[in-house]
């Protein structure tokens, strides 16, 4: 398939990666709040933690009657949340996805972090083992 955006079926993160809230999968010192939701708006280290390479990035504002928090440069593709679920959805679906704004951060910095290993042949020290996991998910397939 050719094309910016397309939906897969995506391994289950929680099997190996604890998703706690606190977002210390990231290796950053993150300030803790309430909600992931209100620790990743107060944390612009998280912000910057995912280079997109769709060119897609953290500004938040309303749309629609959503919190919007990130989104490709030509808005082809917007994701906002829920504040009172912590739900995250795209305005490419009507459905959530996924359940938290933790598991959809780490999703994003794994699959942009996949994309320029594979895509560009970038080289990265240090991976930790869930990016092999996410790996071995799609080499199966």
């Amino acid at each position: 398939m050719f094309a910016t955006y397309a939906e897969f079926e995506v391994p289950n993160v929680r099997e190996f990666v604890d998703l706690n809230g606190d977002f210390s999968w990231s290796g950053l010192e993150v300030n803790v709040k309430d909600t992931p939701w209100d620790t990743f708006k107060a944390n612009e280290n998280l912000h910057r933690l995912v280079q997109s390479p769709t060119a897609c990035y953290v500004d938040f504002s309303e749309y629609e009657g959503k919190t919007v928090f990130y989104r490709n440069q030509q808005d082809c593709i917007i994701w906002s949340i829920d504040p009172n679920t912590g739900k995250v959805y795209s305005n490419a679906r009507e459905d959530p996805i996924p359940d938290d704004v933790e598991e959809f951060w780490l999703r994003q910095h794994i699959e942009s972090i996949l994309w320029f290993k594979n895509a560009m042949n970038v080289k990265f020290e240090n991976e930790p083992e869930y990016f092999s996991k996410y790996e071995e998910f799609y080499s199966e397939k």
